[in-house]
């Protein structure tokens, strides 16, 4: 089975982590003072969704997922997601309406949502 399809339907920003670090300060005169300076970085969310299925049924996908009911049932669940996080994902309609719309392609045709999460770099504040 081919990836016919992998995009970032939604993305937020939950939990955040800082620390502090000394790092040492010229401030002239040759006068080196060590100063506390604070760093932060946040755990970043992104619902996926991966259709996979046979190399030739890109097209087919593609099409449907520009369609105006499975746009709108992405954007319900991309809402949901930002709202609840995943456990608000819920992909059984999704995938009964991409079937309905790939017709006899639907039952070759498999996709899943993912919450590909992970830290972003740690940044001064």
């Amino acid at each position: 089975m081919a990836e016919l399809y992998k995009g970032t339907l939604a993305s937020y920003k939950d939990s955040w982590q800082s620390k502090v670090e000394m790092e040492n300060k010229d401030v002239g005169l040759g006068i080196v003072i060590s100063l506390p300076r604070v760093y932060a970085r946040e755990l970043e969310h992104h619902l996926v969704l991966v259709v996979s299925g046979p190399g030739d049924a890109a097209d087919a996908v593609r099409a449907c997922l520009a369609g105006a009911v499975l746009a709108g049932m992405l954007a319900a669940i991309a809402s949901a997601f930002t709202g609840a996080g995943m456990g608000a994902v819920s992909a059984a309609a999704f995938e009964a309406a991409l079937d309905g719309c790939l017709g006899g392609l639907g039952a070759s045709v498999q996709s899943a949502f993912s919450d590909d999460s992970r830290w972003s770099e740690w940044h001064p504040v």
